[in-house]
C-alpha cells in the first residue's frame, strides 16, 4: 500500500505545482469555488449553485484562452558567485533582454532548479524534523515526509522576481521608465534585477531554466514563457560560530640564550634546521 502511495506522490506534486504556477491567487479561489459549486450543482434543484458553476467556468475558460495570446521574445543570464554556504542568504544579479518592439510589463521571473525526487528506500529511512507532532495519517501515507525531502534534495530556494517594465528594444534611453529596483543598460531594452537564494544543503544546485509569467487581463490564469538556461553552484558545508581560543602555555626566555633561542625557534627570522635525530 506505502509502494503504492509512493509512486502517486509525484502526480500530486506535478499537479499541485502546475496549479500553483498557471493559476493566480485569485484564480485559485475561483477554481475552489467552481469545484464547490460543481458538487452542489449536481442537485438539479439547486439553480443558483448551477448559474454560479456555469459562470465560473466561462470566467477561467477566457482566461485560459486569452493565455493563448501570450507573445513575447525574452533572453536572460545569471551571474551567479563562485559558491555559497549552507544557511547563508546569498543574492546574485540576472540580466533580461526583450527582443520585441513593445513594452513588456506584469512579467515574473522564476528561476528553476532541478528537483531529485527521493527512492523509496531513501523515503522510508528519513526521518522528518518534528514529525513527532504529526498525526498518524501524515506519518502513515508520508506525503509530508516526502515534501521535505524533495525540498532538501532540490539543494536551494529562490524567491520569485516581479519585473518592472521592459523597455521595446527601439526606445532611446530617455524614453525608458526609471525603476528603483532595476538598471537599464545604455543600448539595449535590457534590465539587471536582484534575486535572492537560500542554500538548503551542501553540493552543487543545478539551474535548469527560467519562466516568465503573466496574468490574464482577468487576473485569474498565467501565461508561461520558458528559457532553457542549464547552469550550476557549488555551496560549502555550513559554518558553524567558534570561541576564541585561550592556550594557558605563554612564550618565555629560555636559559642559553640567543644561541639556544635561535635553535628552537624564537628568533625573529628563521636561521637553522638541525638534521633529524633517532628519537624525533
Amino acid at each position: 500500500m506505502r509502494h503504492f502511495l509512493f509512486h502517486n506522490f509525484r502526480f500530486i506534486f506535478a499537479l499541485d505545482r502546475w496549479i500553483r504556477l498557471r493559476f493566480t491567487k485569485a484564480g485559485r479561489l475561483v477554481l475552489g469555488s467552481l469545484i464547490a459549486a460543481g458538487v452542489f450543482s449536481v442537485d438539479a434543484q439547486q439553480t443558483l449553485a448551477y448559474q454560479l458553476f456555469s459562470l465560473l467556468l466561462a470566467l477561467l475558460l477566457l482566461a485560459m484562452l486569452s493565455s493563448r495570446f501570450f507573445r513575447v521574445r525574452l533572453t536572460a543570464q545569471r551571474d551567479l558567485p563562485q559558491f555559497a554556504t549552507e544557511g547563508e542568504t546569498l543574492h546574485y544579479q540576472v540580466q533580461v533582454l526583450n527582443h520585441t518592439h513593445k513594452l513588456q510589463r506584469s512579467l515574473t521571473l522564476i528561476d528553476n532548479v532541478k528537483w531529485h525526487p527521493p527512492s523509496f528506500e531513501t523515503f522510508l529511512q528519513a526521518k522528518e524534523p518534528g514529525h513527532e507532532k504529526r498525526n498518524w495519517f501524515d506519518n502513515y501515507v508520508g506525503y509530508p515526509r516526502w515534501l521535505w525531502l524533495m525540498k532538501r534534495r532540490k539543494g536551494a530556494e529562490i524567491a520569485e522576481q516581479t519585473l518592472p517594465p521592459i523597455p521595446p528594444f527601439f526606445l532611446s534611453q530617455s524614453e525608458k521608465p526609471q525603476q528603483a529596483n532595476a538598471s537599464y543598460s545604455n543600448f539595449e531594452a535590457s534590465l539587471t534585477l536582484k534575486m535572492t537564494l537560500t542554500p538548503l544543503r551542501r553540493g552543487y544546485v543545478h539551474f535548469t531554466s527560467m519562466t516568465f509569467t503573466r496574468p490574464d487581463p482577468y487576473g485569474l490564469f498565467n501565461a508561461l514563457y520558458t528559457i532553457d538556461l542549464p547552469d550550476s553552484l557549488l555551496v560549502l558545508p555550513k559554518r558553524y560560530p567558534v570561541g576564541s581560543l585561550s592556550l594557558s602555555g605563554t612564550q618565555k626566555y629560555q636559559r642559553g640564550g640567543v644561541q639556544l633561542a635561535m635553535s628552537v625557534g624564537d628568533a625573529e627570522e628563521f636561521v637553522s634546521l638541525r638534521e633529524y635525530r633517532p628519537g624525533d
